[in-house]
C-alpha cells in the first residue's frame, strides 16, 4: 500500500496516557491488523507525548488505534471556517424574515 496520511479525530485520546488528546493530529497508516485496530507512525508527534513516552518506555514514532478514530480521506478533515459558517447563519436568517 502506498503511504496514506489520515488525520485523528478530535475526540480521540490516546490509549496510554488518556490525558493526552490526539485530536486532528496527522498520521501515516503503516498496517492493519485482524482486528479494527490500525499501527499508525506519528509525522509530528507533540513534544509533551515524546517526553511521556521516553519516561514510560515507550515507543513515540508509532501508535496503534481503532481504525474508526482517524478520518481516512482528507475531504473530511476540512473544519468550516467562522466565515464559511456566519455566511450559512445569516443565509438561513435571510430566509425566514
Amino acid at each position: 500500500m502506498t503511504s496514506k496520511v489520515v488525520q485523528v479525530k478530535t475526540h480521540v485520546t490516546d490509549p496510554d496516557f488518556p490525558s493526552l488528546s490526539l485530536g486532528n493530529l496527522r498520521m501515516e497508516y503503516v498496517k492493519s491488523f485482524d482486528s479494527d485496530r490500525v499501527l499508525f507512525k506519528f509525522l509530528d508527534a507533540p513534544k509533551e507525548y515524546i517526553e511521556l513516552c521516553k519516561r514510560e518506555g515507550l515507543n513515540h514514532e508509532v501508535i496503534c488505534l481503532d481504525r474508526d478514530e482517524v478520518l481516512w480521506h482528507e475531504k473530511d478533515w476540512a473544519v468550516p471556517n467562522k466565515t464559511a459558517v456566519l455566511a450559512s447563519y445569516y443565509a438561513v436568517k435571510r430566509n425566514r424574515h
